[in-house]
């Protein structure tokens, strides 16, 4: 855990990249163990991710925990981006999990997308929001290469509307994002959104509103 405060919402992306190298190994047990599958965040995952259709970009693919939801009969390819390229190697290492379909990893930052302007159907970000350096124009991105008749589809940490949650999160969130890969569990997600003229087309709010997917539209 000491590596945690090395990654903080005032690191650039490629200044966190060594640290997010380091704990490439253990990252499953801690994003995708029993812990995970109680709060119900496998289901989560899945549920979102079948929306996923066409030629479809992950940012933020980590070790590839979301590669065995995709749907075979609606997803043409997958682009797989991460900052971290020992994350990479592990979402590789999984690729058997995407069958036959047409699969590329790219080693790159979400705020700086390395692709033309509406190359993809669909692009997805899980659980990662809350720990790029600068949220809005990871989001302006990920609008900028989604086409006009796609969808971004987003499962992230948000401030809970239950007051209380919500203030706690506020009490806690430098600790937290000490404690948990940098990441600031209380962001305003849909303001993030609306400064980015997203239309929120499906909203669902999990664990109290600390969780929350979204279905956008531009």
């Amino acid at each position: 855990m000491s590596l945690f405060p090395l990654i903080g919402a005032d690191l650039t992306a490629a200044a966190a990249q060594p640290s997010y190298d380091e704990y490439a190994a253990s990252y499953d047990s801690l994003d995708d163990g029993p812990l995970a599958s109680l709060l119900g965040m496998d289901g989560q995952r899945q549920r979102l991710l079948s929306r996923a259709r066409g030629d479809v970009l992950e940012v933020g693919v980590g070790t590839g925990i979301n590669l065995r939801f995709y749907d075979d009969s609606q997803v043409h390819s997958l682009t797989a981006l991460d900052i971290s390229e020992k994350m990479l190697e592990q979402a590789k290492s999984k690729r058997s999990l995407l069958g036959g379909r047409q699969s590329t990893f790219v080693q790159g930052s979400v705020e700086e997308l390395p692709f033309p302007d509406e190359t993809f159907d669909t692009v997805i970000d899980t659980f990662s929001l809350c720990v790029y350096s600068d949220p809005a124009k990871a989001i302006a991105e990920m609008k900028r290469v989604v086409k006009k008749d796609g969808n971004v589809l987003l499962l992230e940490h948000a401030r809970s509307k239950v007051p209380m949650l919500g203030a706690y999160q506020d009490l806690t969130a430098e600790s937290v994002a000490t404690l948990g890969k940098g990441c600031y569990w209380n962001q305003n997600v849909d303001a993030i959104l609306r400064s980015n003229g997203l239309i929120i087309s499906n909203r669902e709010e999990y664990l109290g509103g600390l969780l929350v997917s979204y279905i956008l539209a531009k």
